[in-house]
């Protein structure tokens, strides 16, 4: 055999084993994807599951915090109504200059 010949086929070879080296590689790459997507999934789900639960905290919290304004306006109501009338120290204090 000639060495171009013999050089032909260590090419054709090389590039077969290129191709084929190329397909498990892509099949790899392939199975990496379709894991690292369904890892991503999860996490897009837990993430959704936290947020969910954070906005329901935030609502009850915002509930606790107007509950507890509202009382203590009311006990600060409660306490201006049973003080009475203040007395009014202008009119004394005007007849005095008088």
């Amino acid at each position: 055999m000639s060495t171009k010949k013999l050089e032909g086929q260590v090419a054709s070879l090389r590039k077969d084993l290129a191709t084929h080296i190329h397909s498990k590689d892509l099949g790899v790459h392939v199975k990496s994807h379709e894991a690292d997507t369904k890892r991503l999934e999860k996490q897009i789900a837990t993430l959704r599951t936290e947020l969910v639960s954070l906005k329901s905290q935030m609502v009850k919290d915002a509930a606790k915090s107007r509950a507890r304004e509202e009382a203590t306006l009311s006990k600060i109501a409660a306490k201006i109504r049973t003080a009475g009338p203040a007395k009014k120290l202008r009119r004394k204090t005007a007849r005095k200059k008088r």
